[in-house]
């Protein structure tokens, strides 16, 4: 007696079902959103540093300016740039731009004397005489200017412009720690 199977037909699939297509994509598009987010705040922290060292190479470029052509500059700052004024004498009181520089993030002035809260900038005036020594309004030395403080993550995100240099720092727990 022979054993003779009979043909079973398997019913075997050559692709994905539909479900299953559903499945990855839903996990592909999470995994994609998880990747976004994270690019997209390590970006933000990138330029905000970006942005405070580059005011403070604006600074010190001024200072220099101010010793080399034995002139005083003044910079205009405000919430969403600065300009750059240079007057060819003292008695000069109104000045030529020179440089005007607008910013993405926006700035604050941070007030260090223990309270360690911010005040909004309209038209705050820093002035660097001809040797490039640097006098603001209030007379608070350091001028703390702080770029967008309410983002985690920078590893500096304030100038702190004071009257023979420029440091950049960040604002820790109500201080500001410069580097």
């Amino acid at each position: 007696m022979s054993l003779i199977r009979s043909p079973r037909v398997l019913h075997r699939s050559d692709g994905f079902t539909l479900l299953e297509l559903v499945i990855v994509i839903t996990i592909a598009s999470a995994l994609l959103a998880i990747v976004t987010m994270n690019f997209n705040s390590m970006t933000k922290k990138y330029q905000i540093e970006s942005q405070v060292k580059q005011m403070q190479a604006d600074f010190d470029n001024i200072r220099l300016k101010a010793v080399t052509t034995k002139k005083k500059y003044t910079v205009v700052v405000n919430p969403g740039g600065y300009l750059f004024r240079c007057y060819s004498s003292d008695a000069d009181t109104v000045g030529v731009v020179t440089e005007s520089k607008t910013v993405k993030y926006p700035m604050q002035q941070y007030l260090s004397g223990g309270s360690g809260s911010y005040d909004t900038l309209s038209d705050y005036v820093l002035t660097f005489d001809t040797r490039g020594c640097m006098s603001c309004l209030t007379g608070s030395d350091p001028f703390y200017l702080a770029v967008s403080p309410t983002v985690n993550g920078p590893s500096v995100n304030v100038v702190a412009v004071q009257t023979a240099k420029t440091n950049v720092g960040i604002i820790q727990g109500g201080t500001c720690v410069l580097k």
